[in-house]
């Protein structure tokens, strides 16, 4: 008898292991599955929340707090402003179908699982990295209006208008490092220039042809590219008209871990089993003052 035909008459929901809300344990790899491949929200602050909403909260401090300890002298009042920023998660959910001819017969059931978990949370992570930065509720793309992103957060941030410039060594990046206040550039390395890859690229190749030979590590070999020894880092979802810099921690992106649930829906006669997943998910930016965007403004 043909093995696909016994996979077939043998498939249910339950081969997709069960429904519902999944326990803290499921729920931290399914995350760590949505993180894993991504490359801003593997290394912004990526948290995991109970509830729907959470407040971020930040001090900050408008002048220099040290003062000469003179006797009968009653220093100045320290300016400490408190800045509040509210995450409010909005529902989402990804459908997945899976068709039964598309299925390994040799997979183990605990196996096909955990597969297909990882290819759902890979493809979450993918749609919420793009969300995360290109999201925006007055955008007429409905996958866009589910909340606003880093880019358009950052309206509110530094700006630096490139003019449509391409010369990253020269114009691009020296203009948006400028912008950025230097009380925020004492450890430059630990900042990032997010840009899209073709932007990383032309810069690697206009570093080439600045340094000769020496420079044909950055065409030939996987040599970081950095600008003052801040990584130029190439993030798919960036726009090339767009470019970020800032700490990486400075990026807030929050899921909702207790809303993560999974439903199952079979078709027998099809022959597909569909997996929804739903959670909920919110971005934010830390503080304004630490990030500058550059585009053509």
């Amino acid at each position: 008898m043909d093995n696909n035909l016994i996979l077939k008459t043998l498939i249910g929901p339950d081969v997709f292991g069960s429904a519902g809300q999944l326990t803290p344990e499921q729920a931290k790899q399914f995350v760590t599955y949505v993180t894993d491949e991504q490359v801003v929200l593997k290394e912004c602050d990526f948290q995991q929340i109970t509830p729907f909403k959470k407040e971020i909260n930040l001090l900050g401090i408008g002048s220099r707090l040290l003062r000469a300890d003179k006797a009968g002298v009653t220093p100045t009042g320290i300016d400490v402003t408190p800045t509040k920023k509210e995450i409010n998660t909005v529902p989402v959910k990804l459908i997945s179908d899976i068709h039964d001819n598309s299925l390994d017969e040799n997979i183990e059931q605990d196996k096909l699982v955990d597969t297909l978990m990882r290819i759902i949370g890979t493809q979450m992570g993918n749609d919420l990295e793009d969300l995360a930065f290109n999201g925006n509720t007055a955008s007429a793309d409905e996958f866009l209006q589910i909340h606003d992103g880093w880019l358009k957060l950052a309206l509110s941030c530094n700006i630096y208008d490139h003019n449509g410039s391409s010369d990253y060594k020269a114009v691009v990046f020296p203009g948006m490092l400028a912008a950025m206040p230097n009380k925020y550039k004492a450890k430059k390395t630990d900042l990032r220039f997010y840009v899209a890859p073709s932007v990383e690229e032309a810069y690697r190749v206009q570093l080439a042809g600045l340094y000769g030979e020496a420079g044909g590590r950055f065409m030939l070999n996987d040599q970081k590219a950095t600008f003052q020894g801040i990584p130029v880092v190439a993030a798919p979802y960036v726009p090339s008209t767009h470019h970020v810099l800032t700490h990486p921690l400075n990026l807030v992106y929050a899921i909702c871990i207790a809303a993560i649930r999974k439903e199952i829906q079979r078709d027998a006669k099809a022959g597909v089993t569909s997996i929804v997943m739903r959670t909920r998910c919110d971005a934010k930016i830390k503080n304004d003052e630490a990030l500058v965007l550059s585009y053509n403004a």
